[in-house]
């Protein structure tokens, strides 16, 4: 579940794997990529009264894009911190809660690259983090029935400036992303087998807002 109750402390370990195949059109021409990540969620929840709880949460893992005629990008180690704070309003109903985070970057986004082109080459694992820190709340709303454990969660989040890196034959790159702000929506429900474990499922709908990019190239020292 999304919340702990009175005095309880939980800690969830939660791996995933996720395959996206892309395909794409565009005036210039076609073409499609493939994404694999490897993560494990790790998520500390900690209830420091009867109605607060803290949360701080990251990822840990690889993931591997692959595009056509091109070779292989890989992306490891941890990603984006995120620490949270909610209130829980207990009724005889279940659970109502809402609160707000904090997502940190540790550093800016590097993005992995391996290149080979005439005299120049150069090959680079990059890293999970998205480069730019974000700000948001939630609202949802858990009830008990039996054995199991059913809920909803709704959330925006306010992205602030990324920055990221890379490079290429041409020299070093740049890139600061302003807006994709995110609205999104989840379920889940949760089944008690034996305690204090339950297994469940989640599922959920993400809109992220336009976007703009842009593009500094440094060339040898510069």
């Amino acid at each position: 579940a999304f919340q702990v109750g009175e005095n309880q402390k939980s800690l969830y370990v939660t791996p995933r794997y996720t395959k996206k195949d892309i395909s794409f059109k565009s005036k210039t021409g076609s073409g499609s990529t493939s994404e694999t990540e490897n993560l494990v969620d790790l998520t500390y929840m900690k209830a420091m009264d009867a109605d607060w709880v803290g949360a701080v949460s990251t990822s840990v893992g690889n993931s591997t894009l692959e595009a056509k005629g091109s070779k292989s990008d890989k992306s490891s180690v941890i990603a984006d911190i995120k620490l949270g704070a909610r209130k829980v309003v207990s009724s005889l109903e279940g659970q109502e809660f809402y609160g707000g985070f904090a997502t940190l970057s540790p550093s800016e986004k590097d993005l992995p690259y391996d290149y080979d082109t005439g005299a120049s080459k150069g090959s680079r694992t990059g890293n999970l983090v998205s480069g730019g820190h974000s700000l948001g709340g939630f609202y949802g709303n858990q009830k008990k029935d039996g054995d199991k454990i059913v809920g909803y969660k709704a959330t925006g989040q306010y992205c602030l400036t990324r920055k990221q890196n890379t490079k290429n034959s041409g020299g070093n790159v740049d890139i600061e992303i302003t807006g994709a702000h995110r609205l999104g929506i989840e379920t889940f429900a949760e089944f008690e087998d034996k305690k204090p474990v339950y297994l469940g499922v989640k599922a959920g709908f993400s809109y992220i807002m336009p976007w703009n990019t842009s593009y500094q190239t440094k060339y040898g020292n510069d």
